[in-house]
């Protein structure tokens, strides 16, 4: 475990469209990856940070806020199902998803991704995966 929590910075995986991951920490270390633990390294620690690759065109204005519809692939909401299912296994229980945008609002230079993520079409794949193993146990 990395006890310098406020060093260690970035997403612990990343998701590509085609739903493939690439871990870049273990889940259990700390990781720095919002603009909210920033302001208070005491948060660093309580989140697990996942990207999930994602193509955003430019607005008029030049900033990156059109996203692609639908904004996620089934492959990549997928790969956050399981990702999810497997973190919570791990911590024993439920762990509560959090929002990019949800974290940092209100911030100066606060994140707005995810853009467009469909809650209820990830909740329902994490269904999907929940029912499976169930049925595989």
């Amino acid at each position: 475990v990395n006890h310098d929590r406020t060093r260690s910075y970035g997403a612990h995986l990343y998701i590509d469209r085609l739903g493939r991951v690439r871990a870049s920490h273990n889940l259990a270390q700390p990781r720095l990856s919002t603009k909210v633990e920033r302001l208070q390294p005491d948060l660093v620690g309580l989140f697990i940070a996942v990207e999930c690759v994602q193509p955003r065109a430019l607005d008029r204005h030049g900033r990156e806020t059109r996203s692609p519809t639908p904004a996620f692939t089934t492959a990549q909401l997928d790969t956050l199902a399981l990702s999810y299912i497997v973190a919570s296994h791990r911590a024993r229980q439920w762990l509560i998803p959090a929002l990019h945008a949800g974290v940092d609002s209100g911030l100066d230079g606060a994140h707005d991704d995810p853009g467009n993520f469909n809650l209820k079409r990830w909740s329902g794949r994490v269904g999907y995966w929940v029912r499976q193993l169930q049925r595989h146990a």
